[in-house]
């Protein structure tokens, strides 16, 4: 599969992702939602690090999934999670939408991928697109401090994932997308569990649930952070981050079919200034051929 089609799944996978996750929360709550499918995300492939291509234990690497899980795994989950307590899987997946210039800005400090003057427009209408999000089109709220606690927590998790994404082109050729995901996930379960040990009502684990959590360990950690990684070795953080743009146009979809939620008029604007900034950046990679880099010509957008 193409690097750039493994990018695209995953993100439809984390755009229902979020809304499955909105129901495991309800149900157990953040916490032990994310023990359950970190730890079954982990038993389900544990087995790839010895088969087909048995993968050399090393314990550099295992020191270079730590910051790995940290900000992907665990961290970023965390504030996810506990956000879908206060807040919309749209609301959500919206605000994640900056992340494509979180992405830029870490890249041009880490990786020295320069940022021009269209560039740096295109963070600002971003940045401007995803604060209306976080107010809720209510400025004034700033002033007085009354913001969703919920939009927060997703921005926090939104610049962790930022952080994840320049790790993983970082440590692309020392860290296998295997050892990623399996010792992430992991580490992930272990550091949950402290959270998650409050008692809960058995008769909550109906059919529905179950389903939900191991679509959560399988397609939303185990396949999406797979090809999220392997994606990412094909194209620079920068490209990849482009594909974001799939996860609130398939939450936003899911959770109106399912939860009935209404698309509120900030929820579009702030979208179409996250979609335009992206845009942007995007034209302003125009001329400048690379690995994994767009540009445009009379016949569409293609792929260097």
């Amino acid at each position: 599969m193409a690097g750039y089609g493994k990018l695209a799944l995953a993100c439809l996978f984390w755009g229902i992702g979020w809304v499955a996750a909105r129901y495991g929360v309800a149900q157990i709550g953040p916490y032990l939602a994310c023990e359950i499918r970190f730890a079954i995300s982990f038993l389900l492939f544990l087995p790839f690090l010895f088969y087909p291509k048995p993968v050399k234990p090393s314990w550099k690497s295992f020191c270079r999934v730590i910051p790995l899980a940290a900000t992907g795994f665990f961290v970023n989950n965390m504030m996810a999670y506990t956000a879908l307590k206060y807040t919309t899987a749209t609301s959500a997946t919206i605000i994640v939408m900056s992340n494509p210039i979180l992405i830029a800005v870490l890249s041009y400090l880490f990786l020295k991928d320069r940022l021009n003057g269209a560039a740096v427009l295109s963070i600002v209408l971003s940045v401007a697109g995803a604060l209306t999000v976080v107010v809720k089109g209510n400025f004034v709220s700033l002033v007085h401090l009354d913001v969703n606690v919920g939009n927060l927590l997703v921005v926090g998790s939104a610049l962790c994932w930022s952080v994840y994404s320049i790790l993983i082109k970082t440590f692309s050729d020392k860290v296998t997308s295997i050892e990623n995901v399996t010792y992430g996930s992991l580490l992930a379960a272990i550091g949950f569990l402290p959270f998650s040990l409050e008692p809960f009502p058995a008769e909550r684990f109906g059919p529905l649930l179950i389903g939900t959590l191991i679509f959560l360990a399988l397609f939303n950690t185990n396949l999406a952070f797979y090809f999220w990684s392997e994606g990412i070795k094909v194209a620079n953080p920068n490209t990849a981050a482009v594909f974001i743009g799939l996860v609130p146009l398939t939450a936003s979809i899911l959770e109106n079919v399912l939860f009935g939620e209404r698309i509120a008029p900030y929820h579009v604007i702030g979208g179409l200034l996250v979609f335009v900034g992206i845009l942007l950046y995007v034209w302003s990679k125009n001329g400048r051929r690379g690995n994994g880099r767009f540009r445009f010509s009379s016949s569409g957008i293609s792929a260097d």
